[in-house]
Formats: C-alpha cells, structure tokens, sequence
C-alpha cells in the first residue's frame, strides 16, 4: 500500500423504516466496459488501488451514469485509493448508498463538505477516517452526527486538536469509538454523555494531559460493560486525572492502560482521588495493565488499595493471558 492514499470502503446496508422495501434490493452487477477504468469490479466489489490519479468524482458520476431508473446502485463494497484528492464535495457519492464507509491516507486531503454523503445519513454503519494530516476536523462531529445508524466510529490521524463538549448526539446504535491523534490535546465537558450504547471506547496515542470530572459521564446508567482503552498517551498520568474523573461511568467499566516507551513508571501507582471512586461506583469495574503488570504493590501510594479493590487489578501477557495482580 502507498503512503500516500485514500481509501474508501463501502458495504451495502439499508434502514428498513427510512427506506421502503428494503429487504427486496438488490447488489448492482459490475458495470460494463470501461466506465470505471482505472477501477476494477468483482462480484459487487469495487477496487481502485492504483497508484495514479484519476477523479473520484467523475467514476462515482460514470458508475452512477451507467445503470437505469429501476436498476440497484447499491454495491457490496468500494475502495478508493488516490493520493491527489484535497477535498470530498458535496453531494460526492450522488445517488450511491453506503453502510460501511473508509477514508485512510491521503496526505492532501483538507476538507470533507458536511453534505459529502448526502443520502448515506440513514444508513452509514461504520465510519473510519485515518491519517489525513491536513485535514481541517472542524466539522466532522457534524458528519459523524448525521450517521444515524452508525454502530462503529473510528478517527486516527486525522488533525483532531480537540474533541468539544457534547461532541456526539444521541446516536442509539453506536457501540464503539477508537480515536487516536497525537495532535489532540483536549477534551470538552461530557462529549460522550448522550452514547447510553457505548460498550467501546479508545483514547489512545494522544497528547491528552489530563481527564477532569466532566469528560467521563453518561447521561443513563447501563448494565452493559464499557471497555476503555487508555494507551500510550505520553502526557497523561494519574496527575492529570481529576477526583471523581472516573466515578461517573455509570456502568461496569474495564480500564486498560499501559505506559509509553518513554516512561516506563507512568502507572507504577493508581491515584486514590480518581482510582478508589471508580472502584466504589460499580463492584464489576476493573483497571487491566496492558503488556505486563506495571504496578508496584509496594508502593506507598497504592496503599488505599484494599483487598476487594485489589483483586480487580489485572493484567495480560505477551500471551494474550489475563492475569490477577498479587500484592
């Protein structure tokens, strides 16, 4: 794969109550000659991964163009690599509909227009951006939000300096949001609150210092169990987590960390003014070390830690073994 590339996947899926009759579409055959050139098509799948340039938006016009009133537009898949595209316009994909959809690489790419995937709002499943180092992210919590389906965000690399408060709607589907960015450095007052389905949640790779009470919070308790992912962000440590930062989960709550390359004692300790709330707020909440146990029981500011608290200290091995600390 080239450095420098887009990509973008799209997987054919339907919201039954938006869409009538959905269950009777059908996947669009491959397009005939060379309306797609230089992309190929096989079995509803199509690929452009050359090395070269070509117009993203004259091949969804040509592939658009090439079937009738009444015959389906909606393919299984799409991948798209280009490494000149600067910008995804309005109405980019026209009449094509998506339920999974990719864009990684493209080093040239600053803007995405909010309406890019107009007529994809009901059934975008899964949306990943990646490694767009130029992109101006100011509004791509406004796309994200139109993705009324989604169950799947993933954001990596892509300019993100900040993540506002209030930052994702309601989106009652969506179970899993990974970001990492090395750029981003804030987080706002209850940016997930309203996510009551979240299960997964990856704030990795970050220059993110701190995590006040305020960023952690959801609006309704739940019984499923969110797995957050705090890794190999360089600045944060138990400095930079607020009392109570950690206590309003408001579900059963699986904390996995590790330490960066560049400090190995990042997490040698667990904060009693975040750690021993988050403990308290729920009997499943557990803290799992990622890679090895970095905790040393010795310590004199893990002395908060009772017996109950301990045993939910775990780690996992370079065998993928989860194991309990012994203290």
């Amino acid at each position: 794969m080239p450095s420098k590339y887009i990509i973008i996947s799209i997987i054919y899926a339907f919201m039954p109550h938006i869409l009538c009759n959905t269950t009777s579409l059908s996947l669009a055959d491959c397009p005939v000659g060379d309306a797609i050139k230089p992309c190929i098509c096989h079995k509803s799948h199509i690929t452009c991964d050359e090395e070269q340039e070509y117009d993203l938006k004259a091949i969804i016009g040509s592939l658009s163009d090439s079937y009738g009133q009444n015959q389906s537009k909606h393919f299984n898949r799409f991948e798209f690599t280009a490494n000149t595209l600067t910008e995804l316009s309005e109405n980019l994909f026209k009449d094509i509909t998506a339920a999974v959809l990719w864009l990684m690489g493209a080093e040239q790419l600053k803007s995405i227009n909010v309406n890019a995937f107009h007529g994809m709002d009901a059934v975008v499943k899964q949306f990943e951006l990646r490694n767009c180092p130029v992109l101006n992210t100011d509004n791509i919590f406004t796309i994200v939000n139109k993705f009324v389906m989604v169950d799947t965000v993933a954001l990596k690399e892509i300019n993100l300096v900040a993540i506002p408060s209030g930052a994702f709607a309601r989106l009652t589907r969506l179970h899993t949001i990974t970001i990492y960015d090395s750029r981003l450095k804030t987080i706002g007052d209850k940016p997930f609150a309203a996510l009551n389905s979240l299960q997964k949640l990856e704030l990795s790779q970050t220059s993110v210092a701190s995590l006040p009470k305020g960023v952690l919070v959801f609006s309704a308790d739940s019984n499923l169990t969110l797995r957050l992912t705090l890794q190999k962000n360089e600045w944060l440590n138990n400095t930079g987590l607020g009392a109570d930062s950690l206590s309003q989960l408001a579900r059963p709550t699986i904390i996995y960390i590790n330490h960066t390359f560049k400090n190995s004692r990042q997490w040698k300790y667990l904060a009693e003014k975040a750690f021993k709330p988050f403990f308290a707020a729920n009997d499943g909440n557990k803290v799992l070390f990622l890679g090895h146990s970095a905790i040393l029981c010795g310590d004199v500011r893990n002395k908060w830690l009772n017996p109950n608290f301990i045993k939910r200290l775990l780690w996992i091995d370079f065998d993928n073994k989860v194991k309990q600390i012994e203290c």
